[in-house]
């Protein structure tokens, strides 16, 4: 493959993190956001079948190689290329094996809003995550974190929804310790603060701040991050809460997000 290190970077991000927003933000000038390309160059129905399939073949697979051509034509061209929401973090370390990465970039939420979203989402609200999503998908991370498998079937599924928050925490940590540079950012920050500009000028990017001003208006989960937090509180249950301080408090303090 290509040399890397001069045009592929990627964002882990969680779903519900406007991963979609972040490549639209970052998709200017020399530099192409992709969202969910892999998905639709190689045939893929949706994140769950991506994932299933990495988690049985090879990051080089015939079936990805449509993806890493489009990757390494755009970079010939003189592309930065940023991939915000197809590779699993725990993917990482591999990818930049396989095609050294420019930049690994991990943007967090606050998580309290988070559960709320992922929980009242309309793809969420009447199901539950299935049991690839629980039991196969979260699994990878339980296990990288050391954590012995045969505990995780006697985890509720709201201690696991808020184990899978709590990556954001572990995840770049452990990144770190293989090797990689992770630069972190709060959501909330690139879409209401001047991070978005510390991005841009990580690129390269010259933009006028009016452009800035638009694109932060357009953060395509507004209608959900405007819920203020104490609402959210408020409604979850004693067990809850003490469950979501047990699991997600030492990355809430981390990235200076209060708990009620």
């Amino acid at each position: 493959m290509g040399s890397g290190k001069e045009g592929l970077s990627v964002s882990a991000v969680l779903g519900h993190n406007a991963s979609k927003w972040l490549a639209e933000a970052l998709n200017r000038q020399h530099v192409k956001g992709y969202h969910q390309r892999l998905f639709k160059m190689c045939g893929f129905k949706g994140w769950q079948a991506a994932f299933k399939y990495q988690l049985n073949h090879p990051i080089d697979a015939k079936k990805f190689q449509p993806y890493w051509s489009a990757v390494e034509s755009d970079i010939k061209k003189g592309y930065d290329v940023v991939d915000t929401n197809i590779w699993p973090s725990y993917a990482i370390p591999t990818i930049n094996n396989y095609y050294p990465l420019k930049y690994v970039l991990y943007v967090t939420r606050n998580g309290i809003k988070w559960l709320y979203s992922v929980t009242n989402a309309s793809s969420y609200r009447n199901r539950r995550l299935d049991h690839f999503g629980i039991d196969t998908y979260l699994q990878q991370y339980w296990e990288i974190l050391g954590r012995p498998f045969k505990l995780w079937k006697h985890w509720t599924y709201w201690e696991r929804l808020c184990l899978y928050w709590s990556t954001s925490y572990h995840m770049p940590k452990w990144l770190e310790a293989q090797g990689i540079a992770v630069y972190r950012y709060r959501m909330e920050d690139l879409v209401g603060g001047v991070e978005l500009y510390e991005l841009y000028d990580l690129f390269g990017i010259d933009i006028e701040d009016y452009e800035v001003l638009h694109i932060q208006q357009r953060n395509v989960n507004q209608h959900i991050t405007s819920k203020y937090v104490s609402a959210i509180w408020k409604n979850w249950s004693a067990t809850q809460i003490d469950t979501f301080k047990q699991i997600c408090g030492d990355g809430m303090d981390y990235y200076d997000y209060s708990i009620l």
